[in-house]
């Protein structure tokens, strides 16, 4: 439940100065938010960050099995 606040967070900012000024009250990196920008932008629906976690996991061990 706690990653649907970075989700509410995305979606009712009104733009990237403005999510910039909430990010800093967060006490996750803000890297996260900026990932989520385009998935809450489209209008995906919050299960959309399940199929963001698999793709960077998925990823992550492409990196370490190619290197």
């Amino acid at each position: 439940m706690d990653e649907a606040q970075a989700w509410l967070l995305v979606r009712d900012t009104n733009g990237l100065i403005d999510l910039f000024r909430h990010m800093s009250y967060e006490g996750s990196p803000g890297l996260w938010h900026l990932l989520l920008v385009p998935l809450v932008r489209a209008g995906l629906p919050v299960a959309s960050m399940s199929f963001l976690h698999a793709l960077l996991a998925i990823a992550v061990v492409a990196v370490l099995v190619l290197w």
